[in-house]
């Protein structure tokens, strides 16, 4: 009897020390030995990511998706898709709620980080990079979920796979979180021109102490959930 879900998060690729790709799946006999173990050590389900380092591991036709040269014509969520159907394994695939890029990376310029480059998330200091030196989309614009909606719906259409996970719904972590040394992300015109309309204040000048700040805080975490709902929907 079935009574637990034994599941694995399937790196397809990563980026080195020196920014440089590595690709951990190349063919179809590679994801078969893959998901052959996953079988044989107990595992019942298997987690990949559409993206390997910020680029797709399969066709798309949207604009932005660029796909790994170094995969060439092979499909690597075709090739789980296949591998997980003869071995019994449930296979999700994971998709960035967002999308988001490394700081010092180069990208293409049919690339989304550069299709979108005016639509970065930045932070109440104008700062667009993370302390993980990741920077993100922002999800407050219609443009970018829109376009993570796109990748969501093309990904359900093309490939038979037991569900979908967003990582990352959330806005990224904050520089700093004290009193007197505060930075957040989330200060976009498409977040805070309707605060300011709401509540007569520009919320980049809140202070944590302030009696405005739980409203300001309340706002963003309705962004998140708003669009939450339209992921469940596009599913």
């Amino acid at each position: 009897i079935e009574i637990q879900d034994r599941t694995a998060w399937v790196t397809l690729g990563e980026y080195d020390y020196n920014k440089s790709i590595i690709l951990h799946y190349k063919t179809q006999e590679d994801v078969d030995h893959t998901v052959a173990y996953a079988k044989s050590v107990g595992l019942n389900t298997l987690i990949i990511d559409n993206l390997a380092a910020n680029f797709a591991v399969y066709d798309s036709e949207i604009e932005g998706i660029v796909k790994l040269p170094q995969l060439g014509d092979v499909d690597l969520l075709k090739a789980f898709e296949i591998a997980c159907k003869e071995q019994g394994i449930r296979l999700i695939i994971m998709v960035n709620a967002f999308s988001s890029g490394i700081d010092g990376v180069v990208y293409p310029e049919n690339h989304y980080m550069k299709v979108y480059k005016d639509k970065y998330l930045i932070t109440n200091k104008g700062r667009h990079v993370g302390p993980d030196g990741v920077i993100t989309l922002d999800p407050a614009d219609p443009d970018v979920q829109a376009f993570n909606l796109a990748v969501l719906k093309e990904i359900c259409e093309k490939y038979d796979v037991y569900g979908v996970q967003a990582d990352y719904m959330r806005y990224p972590l904050p520089w700093f979180y004290q009193a007197h040394n505060y930075e957040d992300f989330g200060f976009n015109e498409t977040s805070k021109s309707g605060f300011i309309r709401k509540y007569g204040k520009d919320p980049a000048t809140l202070s944590i102490n302030d009696p405005l700040w739980e409203k300001w805080c309340a706002w963003k975490r309705d962004i998140i959930s708003e669009y939450q709902k339209r992921f469940y929907q596009t599913l």
